[in-house]
Parts: C-alpha cells; sequence; structure tokens
C-alpha cells in the first residue's frame, strides 16, 4: 500500500468531514449499483449534498479507497502496461473532464465499511439481466 501524499495529509486534517461523507457517498452509491447489476462507476455517482465546498477532495478519496483496497480502477493490461478506462463526466461543472471508472473490490468489504461508517445498507443479491 502506498504511502498518502502530502497534500490528502492536508485534507484529512482540515477537510476530514468532506473526506469521511464523500468516501461513505462513493462507496454506498457503488454497492447500490452493484446490486443493480453495474459492477462499474465514476465519481459522478456522489450527489451534490455530499461531494463538498473543497477542491481536491473526489481524488483524494479515491485514493484513500484504492490505497484501503475497496475500490479499484477498471482497465486493460497491454504490453505489460495498465491502461485505465476513463469516460467524460457527465457533471456540467466538470467541462466534460475525463474521468477513471472504477469496481468495488468486494462488495462485503464495502459493506463493512459502510457499517463502520453508521450507514445500512440491505445485502441483496445482484439482479440478474
Amino acid at each position: 500500500m502506498a504511502a498518502p501524499a502530502p497534500s490528502i495529509d492536508q485534507q484529512v486534517v482540515w477537510k476530514s468531514q468532506e473526506i469521511i461523507r464523500f468516501s461513505r457517498s462513493l462507496i454506498h452509491h457503488a454497492i447500490l449499483a452493484h446490486y443493480a447489476g453495474q459492477n462499474t462507476f465514476t465519481t459522478d455517482i456522489v450527489p451534490d449534498e455530499d461531494r463538498g465546498d473543497g477542491t481536491g477532495v473526489p481524488g483524494s478519496c479515491v485514493t484513500l479507497l484504492k490505497n484501503a483496497s475497496l475500490i479499484e480502477n477498471v482497465g486493460v493490461f497491454a504490453l505489460g502496461k495498465f491502461y485505465a478506462d476513463r469516460v467524460k463526466s457527465e457533471r456540467p461543472e466538470s467541462k466534460s473532464r475525463f474521468i477513471s471508472v472504477y469496481r468495488l473490490t468486494s462488495p462485503g468489504l464495502a459493506q463493512e465499511f459502510l457499517r463502520r461508517n453508521g450507514v445500512q445498507v440491505q445485502q441483496r443479491q445482484p439482479q440478474l439481466l
């Protein structure tokens, strides 16, 4: 596991509630999408009320969640190199910026994260398509 960058340390110290709120919302919406049969997601799934006011919060949260092995990038390996899937953000204020695509590493681990952070999600079987 990589050590957090100094900028992430600053985010955690000065914006800890925003970090927790965004991380909790991202995992919550990701697991709901997983139960609905969608296994990939972007940070666009976090509603505005959970995004906070600070800049850099989504990137810091993604880095922390990846370091904690809750999420991972989606992509392909080609010629010994990993190429992450990226899509255009659907948020108007993002001005069609490309963002990475992620997936949960384990729905059970995501459930435990949510439980420890006070979010109750009823466990369901993913829908068959």
